[in-house]
């Protein structure tokens, strides 16, 4: 049975993580108002608790189920010790990136702009297009 650790994220909204991950290949993701028990490799209920969760069906046989809690303004990404192989610090960093390249394209359109893409740059920086009204 592997061992569940988090790691806490620099993640605001739920919906701009469910996008960054869909943009990484997730396309299945849930999302729960009020955190769920993760799974684990023996199709166990953990105690570990998330309100986004990736299933261990869509990461891998061998796998447990990845999931992140927001909790008191704070998001924390719970992955087993054996996932943490492929989906560890920079894993996770991408997807912070991405989650915050998801709010600034959500802000921008809220505010009535219009994103016309992303480019990420040989850096690791993303510039986000967006064309002037």
């Amino acid at each position: 049975m592997s061992h569940y650790s988090g790691a806490e994220a620099v993640i605001k909204h739920p919906m701009c993580l469910i996008a960054a991950l869909k943009e990484d290949g997730f396309d299945t993701v849930e999302y729960h108002e009020v955190p769920v028990p993760l799974v684990g490799y023996h199709g166990d209920k953990r105690a570990e608790v998330a309100n986004v969760i990736i299933r261990r069906k869509h990461i891998g046989t061998a796998s447990n189920d990845i999931g992140f809690l927001f909790k008191d303004g704070k998001c924390t990404a719970i992955v087993s010790d054996y996932d943490r192989h492929k989906y560890g610090a920079a894993w996770l960093k991408g997807i912070v990136q991405g989650s915050a390249v998801q709010a600034a394209i959500m802000v921008a359109r809220a505010s009535g702009e219009t994103v016309t893409g992303c480019l990420k740059m040989p850096n690791g920086s993303v510039k986000i297009r967006i064309l002037a009204r």
